[in-house]
């Protein structure tokens, strides 16, 4: 039983001593080690994979080429695309793994991209609806069932329930920002004139009225692919508006 006993144990030390380690490159966002890599290359080629969940391969290409921050004026009615980023640093690592661990690019993109459960609850309060609660989680409906077994919307919530409202959120965000110049109107003001000569209850138009029109530039920030900020950059006034005028009587016959 020992001979037996120590030879297996030979064995496993010796299975421990031969394992093969493989040079790897860890990928940490913050103090969270999220995916490891096979080749330093292939972490431009993981970050070019985020982006481009939000971006087409040439409007990130354009970003790669604009070295120099001068860029040509915008033309009207163009958007172009003027930067991209992650909205956290990816820190890299270089360290012996087992090869069992290492990931493909694709695998460690959908890896930042799901991000982790972070567990949650709601407690539910006077006046609470399954709509209300879904939208403050940024929930549909439909997923708030789906966390909460039982659960259908024709429930009745009581006050202290305890809902599951545990959503995936993603390691980082992609951030594009944009630059667009169109043509938009100007809205003319609607001005009323008195006139004590014409009779009261008597109107007459002395100008129609017509929209001006503006070139206005915009800076557009998307946050995965969401909107979250339009700022004005420029305006330039194409056409004044008209203002519409009309003219009412005042005068009252005793």
């Amino acid at each position: 039983f020992t001979v037996d006993t120590n030879e297996a144990q030979a064995t496993k030390d010796l299975q421990q001593a031969i394992t093969v380690q493989a040079k790897a490159y860890s990928l940490q966002v913050g103090d969270t080690a999220v995916a490891t890599l096979k080749a330093k290359e292939e972490i431009e080629a993981v970050t070019d994979g985020l982006k481009l969940q939000f971006v087409t391969q040439n409007q990130l290409q354009k970003v790669k080429n604009n070295t120099d921050s001068s860029l040509p004026a915008l033309q009207k009615n163009e958007t172009r695309i003027i930067d991209i980023e992650l909205s956290e640093d990816i820190v890299t690592e270089e360290l012996l793994v087992d090869p069992a661990e290492i990931v493909s690019v694709e695998q460690a993109v959908q890896t930042l991209q799901t991000g982790a459960a972070q567990k949650e609850t709601y407690s539910v309060k006077a006046g609470d609806v399954l709509g209300s609660i879904a939208r403050s989680h940024s929930l549909t409906t439909a997923q708030l069932l789906e966390l909460n077994p039982g659960l259908t919307a024709t429930s009745v919530l009581q006050i202290g329930q305890q809902l599951n409202v545990t959503v995936e959120k993603p390691f980082l965000s992609v951030k594009a920002v944009h630059e667009k110049k169109i043509v938009e109107t100007i809205d003319f003001e609607k001005i009323v004139e008195e006139d004590p000569t014409m009779l009261k209850g008597e109107k007459v138009v002395k100008q129609e009225g017509a929209v001006g029109k503006k070139e206005v530039t915009y800076v557009i920030t998307e946050e995965n692919g969401v909107r979250t900020e339009r700022v004005q950059t420029a305006e330039n006034i194409l056409v004044e508006p008209e203002n519409r005028i009309v003219i009412v009587g005042t005068k009252v016959i005793p």
